[in-house]
């Protein structure tokens, strides 16, 4: 399910999860990547994700997204895909 937030691009820096006033930054730094997702969960029924949210800005190797006014109770995974031989093996699980 898309997600109701509105999204800009974000910040490269600082790597992870970042509070701001007026929403939270994701920064996920992958060399092979091909693609990366976003996935929230509902942490009272963390077994499916209730938004996904692609990435789109990328600096570098750095995927990148702000999430304006978005709850800060969310539980959060990345979906990564990539090369799937190795070295750079990459697989399709949600962990969080």
């Amino acid at each position: 399910m898309s997600s109701p937030y509105k999204t800009f691009a974000g910040e490269a820096f600082p790597f992870g999860v970042t509070k701001k006033a007026s929403g939270v930054n994701f920064a996920l730094f992958s060399k092979h990547a091909t693609s990366v997702t976003l996935a929230l969960f509902d942490p009272e029924h963390p077994s499916r994700p209730i938004y996904e949210i692609p990435l789109k800005a990328k600096t570098g190797y750095i995927w990148h997204i702000f999430i304006e006014n978005i709850p800060l109770h969310y539980l959060y995974a990345y979906r990564v895909d990539g090369p799937h031989e190795p070295p750079h093996c990459f697989t399709q699980i949600v962990t969080y």
